[in-house]
């Protein structure tokens, strides 16, 4: 169920069958209960380990551009 969304209905195979075999005569109104929090949900973090750690991604390559860089000097030095 998505409570307060726009999304299109679903499209059951239900549907198709034929009226007569789906007894709605003896079908009855259905009531749902009162709305309550769902104590049991949590929120779970499903971003990349790069997504939740960007400073320590961003130290990383800072760290590989400096240690290139210093590659680089010492073979220009020996050079």
């Amino acid at each position: 169920i998505y409570y307060g969304g726009t999304v299109r209905a679903p499209a059951y195979d239900y549907a198709r069958l034929p009226r007569s075999v789906l007894a709605l005569d003896r079908a009855g109104p259905g009531v749902l209960g009162p709305e309550r929090p769902n104590s049991d949900y949590a929120i779970v973090d499903s971003r990349s380990v790069f997504a939740r750690h960007r400073s320590l991604v961003t130290a990383a390559l800072v760290l590989a551009a400096a240690a290139v860089i210093g590659a680089a000097a010492l073979a220009l030095r020996r050079s």
